[in-house]
């Protein structure tokens, strides 16, 4: 699952079963939607996130991506949406998401008192000109940290 669609979301349709993606911008859900292949579902929403609760009810998810939208909001509902063994992934995690945005880590805040472990990665995104953090969220057991099958090429 997506919270803010884009490339990346094109990417997981490439390597995911199915892809569950969030946008607000109607615009951008638009472009998104016209590349879309078949096995990304594709929601527009609005900002404050009212129509989810309907459209996740019983669903888990094996990764979360948290990209776009109001991203503290996105993290409260992902801790609920998540597999027993999943990883949520937090893109510009350096940044605090806080209402004022110079308040506390809300969302790093609001995982490390849920249990979860993290692992961050730092370095430039493509389009980007300056270093960010992209955290991992996982609790004990992850699927991604289990090495149970050989990396994969891309030739």
């Amino acid at each position: 699952m997506e919270w803010g669609s884009g490339n990346s979301t094109l990417w997981w349709a490439r390597r995911a079963e199915r892809v569950v993606s969030f946008e607000s911008n109607f615009s951008w859900y638009e472009r998104i939607a016209r590349q879309a292949p078949s096995n990304v579902d594709l929601f527009f929403v609005d900002d404050q996130l009212t129509s989810l609760p309907s459209l996740l009810k019983g669903l888990r998810f094996d990764v979360i991506i948290i990209d776009g939208l109001n991203r503290a909001r996105c993290a409260e509902f992902s801790v609920h949406l998540l597999g027993d063994d999943g990883a949520i992934v937090l893109d510009d995690s350096d940044q605090p998401w806080s209402p004022n945005d110079s308040g506390p880590y809300v969302i790093t805040d609001l995982m490390h008192r849920l249990g979860y472990q993290r692992i961050d990665f730092y370095g430039y995104a493509p389009a980007v000109i300056r270093r960010h953090c992209t955290s991992v969220f996982f609790k004990q057991r992850c699927f991604l940290l289990s090495g149970s099958e050989p990396p994969r090429r891309y030739d």
